[in-house]
């Protein structure tokens, strides 16, 4: 019988399928997290993490557990120790005023203060729609908030687009900075 050589840092700890949780925040559940496959892994020496391979969705509650906000990805990572998120694969989120933002990798930076501008971060191109149909295009990414409520732009030439905050049905650039 031959001998197959297999690299132990490349298999997961554990390995659930159909993964379900309901997560708390203050000792109220706000959040379930679903997938198809959770896989854990602990490398030696390295940063242990979560991979989900397939279909990953998160649900934001409020206090009656009506869905006011989602997360949506083909595959998604944790990195335990650095707290933060790489989802990745057709990223879409629809925020608490139901302005739906896609693109194709995001991070979310869970450590980051909840108010901190940069919490949720990606310099691919983006998608909005907002809540009556308009679409807006962003080719460098953006920034924000952990609420997604206060996004920030940046186009091809590194313009940041500041975002009025409260007005869901449209998006109006209120200032504009040019990074140097």
């Amino acid at each position: 019988m031959p001998v197959v050589s297999i690299d132990a840092e490349s298999l997961p700890v554990t390995h659930t399928e159909d993964f379900s949780s309901l997560i708390s925040d203050s000792g109220e559940t706000r959040y379930r997290l679903n997938a198809k496959i959770m896989d854990t892994y602990q490398p030696e020496g390295k940063e242990p993490y979560w991979h989900f391979p397939k279909k990953f969705h998160l649900e934001n509650f409020d206090s009656l557990f009506n869905v006011v906000a989602t997360v949506d990805a083909d595959t998604a990572f944790y990195f335990e120790k650095r707290e933060q998120w790489r989802l990745a694969g057709n990223v879409r989120i629809r925020n608490l005023d139901g302005i739906i933002f896609e693109t194709e990798e995001l991070f979310w930076e869970q450590r980051a203060v909840a108010d901190a501008t940069d919490a949720i971060h990606t310099r691919k191109p983006v998608k909005v729609t907002l809540p009556n149909g308009d679409t807006q295009q962003h080719a460098g990414g953006f920034k924000s908030d952990q609420s997604m409520s206060m996004p920030r732009f940046y186009d091809t030439s590194e313009t940041i687009t500041f975002i009025e905050k409260n007005k869901p049905d449209s998006l109006q650039q209120t200032d504009t900075i040019q990074q140097q």
